[in-house]
């Protein structure tokens, strides 16, 4: 209990310690976390977690979360190098993208007008985060990023009213 309300915090985090599997019986074991593995076109993050801070007061309660997800390596891509003006300039390279860590902040306001009414008004990705770097192909129209694991929508604002009866 603070002055001006009662603070509330929750924090959830999961840490993937191992995660192996084979392709065929016999064969080679691959493990993917943190590592968007050619073989398996796919990865787990080492960590993921959010931390959430609700502070109540009144008919008042105004929320913030921090979201997070470690980085990875991408998957291997072939490139072509090219000049300043756009032109092909030797031969194809091989380039395996790092994804940075990546951290998100929403925050939500809500109004009780009664025990049935609530308003409320949020914002997710409140500093606009855009979604890193990825040089995946496969799998979807969306290029530029991995839309499996990040949002290319950037800041949303979101509105509700609910009334329960």
């Amino acid at each position: 209990q603070l002055p001006m309300g009662r603070l509330t915090s929750t924090f959830k985090v999961t840490y993937m310690i191992r995660d192996s599997f084979q392709l065929i019986p016999n064969g080679q074991y691959y493990s993917i976390i943190g590592d968007n593995n050619p073989a398996i076109g796919n990865q787990t993050f080492r960590w993921k977690g959010n931390f959430v801070n609700t502070l109540q007061h009144g008919a008042w309660a105004h929320t913030l979360s921090v979201n997070f997800q470690s980085g990875y390596k991408d998957i291997n891509k072939s490139v072509t190098p090219l000049d300043a003006n756009g032109k092909p300039a030797g031969a194809n390279e091989t380039v395996r993208l790092d994804i940075p860590n990546q951290f998100t902040f929403d925050l939500q306001t809500e109004y009780q007008f009664n025990k049935a009414l609530k308003f409320s008004l949020g914002v997710i990705n409140v500093l606009d985060e855009k979604p890193p770097l990825s040089l995946r192909t496969n799998g979807s129209h969306m290029l530029g990023f991995d839309y499996r694991y990040f949002n290319p929508l950037g800041r949303t604002v979101q509105a509700r009213a609910s009334w329960n009866f």
